[in-house]
């Protein structure tokens, strides 16, 4: 796994497509164990993975597959052969073996009052933790899929997984092994003139 971060972070790709082949557990475990270890506000890591596999990520795609009688209004900026794809990715979920959901367990916080908005914190915290899962499943050799639009179903899921009410859906990523290369999509500013502001640089 020894490979230059930068190229990592530039190689990782979202991956729609993936093999029947499942990964082993004790190789997911380990990137979940590594994507722990992001920056968490008020050092809380309060997040928690949700793991399926089997009949239970069979479930778990059914009800994914609901957000796309969603697609027409989520991908209304594409074109039709792109929604076309994004509906049927929806309802497969790529025929990934894994799906791994990230949820952050809601709970005030010991000795901090108001103003704080610890939602956003925790939010905010959890998202670091699946960008780190991200980057080491590419660096592992695993696909994955950052999404947003199963938390449009996270009730369901939530019944799906057993997953208290006490924890907010943030993202779910299906986890797998894609045949499929991807070339580099362009970053948008290239030569970041107009996104960065420099000060007494």
């Amino acid at each position: 796994m020894a490979q230059n971060i930068y190229d990592i972070i530039a190689g990782r790709r979202s991956q729609r497509r993936y093999t029947k082949d499942v990964p082993p557990k004790a190789l997911v475990k380990r990137i979940i164990d590594g994507a722990r270890w992001a920056p968490s506000a008020g050092n809380r890591q309060n997040w928690h993975w949700w793991v399926a596999s089997g009949e239970k990520r069979d479930e778990l795609v059914s009800i994914i597959a609901k957000v796309s009688d969603m697609a027409g209004e989520l991908f209304a900026e594409y074109d039709e052969k792109v929604q076309r794809f994004l509906t049927l990715y929806l309802r497969t979920v790529g025929g990934a073996p894994i799906i791994i959901t990230l949820t952050y367990e809601k709970k005030p916080p010991a000795k901090r009052e108001a103003p704080f908005d610890w939602d956003l914190w925790d939010y905010a915290s959890a998202c670091a933790a699946m960008q780190n899962l991200l980057l080491l499943a590419h660096a592992e050799g695993l696909a994955t899929c950052w999404m947003t639009a199963p938390v449009l179903v996270h009730k369901e899921i939530r019944q799906c997984l057993g997953i208290p009410d006490s924890n907010e859906v943030v993202a779910v990523t299906p986890l797998g092994y894609s045949p499929h290369v991807i070339p580099p999509i362009p970053r948008v500013d290239p030569d970041l003139k107009k996104s960065v502001k420099w000060f007494g640089m």
